[in-house]
């Protein structure tokens, strides 16, 4: 799981008509687009330099922007020299610019390396035969033969084709999974770079957290819970939308940049989430109350209070799912007195915790019904406050009685 890449996205949803155009697909789109590159064909075009391809001013928008996808993503999506190539009007290759010469070679769709290969080996001119169902001229054999043995194609390990070239290279193309394929398919051959809200992070943190930590944040707080309630809300926190005084003194000028809690420091992001002096006092109650519940002792980390981030803490995922929401519970209420003095108690926490325990189970059971999510692992999840409130570990007083009799009904 990574976090979504908006340019990716986009170019997979391009990827797809390009997918599309260069397969046989027989949509009316594709005929019509066809005639703008006569005589050439479209696959025959993605392999010329720029400069030879029919003029762009004559061409549709969408195919300008095809190509242009193709530019951009060629190195990266397929291998060099690739057997896909076709050999038809290329610089590179100037005896298939006589089209003439190769007239019987194109009718019987042998313009690409790939048409005339098999295993790595380039078929023998008999074979060859019996695949166009015609008799192919022997000189044009010949030039194919030397074109095959000194431009690398002879070479197993260079034209083992790559995910997206496997694509190219079949007849049909499933519509459902193929944007999420392409997807996938791009976001290994981007390379990592950090964005804006992970430095703004790092920043606070003091430290970078590398990949893998950060993927697994946001698997957390997709897998914490299956309430899009609360998977928003980790979501606003993780890419920091919270306006904080201090953003809103830039945005309008004059007014104070002061924490909202009369607390006399600048509210920044991370001062009003957990620098205040009032805030960081509630979140030392919330961690002797998650600690009695575990009968463990948690870090008083930052990364792990607010990003919900387990680098360098051990602990078994059930476990780290029902902290993952008493921590969202906490959260969720700071945000609820966001511009207000007022502080939360650990009774609200309380009754915010009974709230997501009820979010989590009609999200469960509704899952469970349509066989989305088995098994769940509702009650094991929360079995540890239960038996911290049955064996009077923690004060049950803080509950609601009613709810506390209720979430004991559940077990």
């Amino acid at each position: 799981m990574v976090f979504p890449q908006l340019q990716n996205y986009l170019d997979s949803a391009l990827g797809v008509k390009f997918l599309k155009h260069y397969t046989q697909y027989t949509a009316d789109w594709k005929v019509i687009e066809d005639q703008w590159l006569s005589p050439f064909s479209f696959q025959e075009v993605l392999w010329m330099p720029p400069k030879h391809r029919p003029s762009s001013c004559k061409l549709p928008d969408l195919l300008k922007i095809v190509l242009n996808f193709w530019d951009r993503k060629k190195k990266l999506l397929v291998s060099k020299p690739s057997i896909l190539t076709s050999f038809l009007n290329q610089p590179w290759f100037q005896p298939g610019n006589n089209l003439m010469a190769f007239s019987k070679w194109r009718a019987a769709g042998l313009t690409r390396m790939w048409d005339m290969s098999n295993k790595g080996k380039l078929l023998t001119r008999p074979e060859l035969q019996e695949k166009a169902s015609s008799l192919l001229p022997w000189m044009e054999n010949m030039q194919i033969h030397h074109l095959w043995s000194n431009s690398g194609y002879n070479n197993p390990s260079i034209t083992t084709v790559t995910p997206f070239e496997a694509l190219m290279s079949k007849d049909y193309l499933p519509n459902k999974g193929l944007l999420s394929l392409l997807y996938k398919i791009l976001l290994q051959t981007t390379e990592y770079k950090p964005l804006k809200f992970q430095h703004n992070w790092h920043r606070d943190l003091g430290l970078s957290l590398p990949k893998e930590t950060w993927e697994n944040i946001w698997s957390s707080s997709l897998l914490s819970s299956r309430s899009l309630n609360i998977q928003m809300l980790s979501y606003k926190l993780m890419y920091r939308i919270y306006l904080t005084p201090q953003k809103l003194s830039y945005i309008y000028p004059g007014t104070s940049n002061s924490c909202w809690k009369n607390c006399g420091e600048i509210g920044t992001f991370k001062h009003c989430l957990w620098d205040c002096p009032r805030i960081f006092d509630f979140w030392t109650k919330i961690r002797q109350q998650i600690n009695l519940i575990l009968g463990k002792e948690l870090p008083m980390k930052l990364s792990l209070f607010l990003l919900n981030s387990w680098y360098g803490i051990t602990l078994d995922p059930l476990s780290r799912d029902l902290v993952d929401l008493l921590l969202m519970a906490a959260k969720s209420l700071i945000m609820t007195n966001w511009k207000s003095i007022k502080i939360p108690s650990i009774t609200d926490w309380y009754s915010r915790v009974w709230d997501y325990f009820i979010y989590d189970k009609i999200s469960c059971t509704i899952l469970a019904s349509e066989n989305l999510l088995i098994p769940l692992n509702f009650q094991e999840k929360w079995l540890p406050l239960m038996e911290a409130a049955s064996n009077n570990t923690i004060d049950t007083t803080l509950f609601a009685n009613h709810r506390y009799i209720d979430m004991l009904s559940y077990f």
